[in-house]
């Protein structure tokens, strides 16, 4: 598991349960997306809220290692708990089957949001042009992270994985890409903030207009 060879012949092993995994974590994402239509839901409530009140207002902080810690601990503690409920198979279907619905939630959630958010890259600045691409690309790390913790979450008991084997797997080869990830992201995001840096506080998005 330390090896680049290693990790291989352990992704070879799971491809199963990754794909199925995959499967299950796209399908109850689009279950979320099209319940997210209705944001007085119960469900939807409870994403609005912590979209709103916790997320949104995190990353929206000026400082680059700031938004880099928030987004990097929010990827982490998830899949960290995917781990975790993967001593149980059933368990840790459930628990991909929850992390897609509220991803697909959220999703649709923040494309209701009415902010003033500038699009990353759309300024005329070449050297905002490169930090985005840059950013984009790193962000590109989270897909392989979360494939990996969830063919941890439902091989484990099926391959009999120690926890030894995968919390391993998790410092070595997880949490790094998550940390790379969550920079990348951390970086295109500022981008989309540059602009509300010169704006009054009055003139600042609303962050709980996700809840409307």
């Amino acid at each position: 598991m330390f090896s680049v060879t290693g990790i291989v012949e352990l992704v070879v092993a799971m491809s199963r349960e990754i794909l199925l995994g995959t499967v299950l974590l796209i399908s109850a994402a689009v279950v979320g997306g099209v319940l997210g239509k209705n944001p007085r839901s119960f469900p939807a409530s409870l994403v609005a809220m912590w979209l709103g009140r916790v997320v949104l207002p995190l990353v929206r902080n000026q400082s680059l290692a700031f938004r880099t810690v928030v987004i990097f601990s929010n990827n982490a503690g998830v899949l960290c708990v995917l781990v975790v409920v993967g001593a149980s198979r059933t368990v840790g279907a459930i628990m991909v089957g929850v992390i897609g619905f509220s991803l697909g939630m959220a999703v649709r959630l923040l494309s209701r949001i009415e902010t003033h958010w500038h699009t990353p890259g759309s300024s005329s600045s070449p050297e905002s042009k490169r930090r985005v691409r840059i950013g984009v690309a790193l962000n590109l790390l989270e897909p392989p992270a979360i494939l990996l913790a969830i063919g941890l979450c439902l091989g484990r008991s099926v391959h009999a994985l120690s926890e030894y084997t995968c919390w391993s797997v998790f410092g070595i080869w997880i949490a790094p890409l998550l940390l790379i990830s969550a920079f990348g992201e951390a970086l295109w995001i500022g981008e989309g903030l540059a602009p509300s840096r010169s704006r009054s506080p009055a003139s600042q998005p609303n962050t709980n207009s996700v809840q409307d």
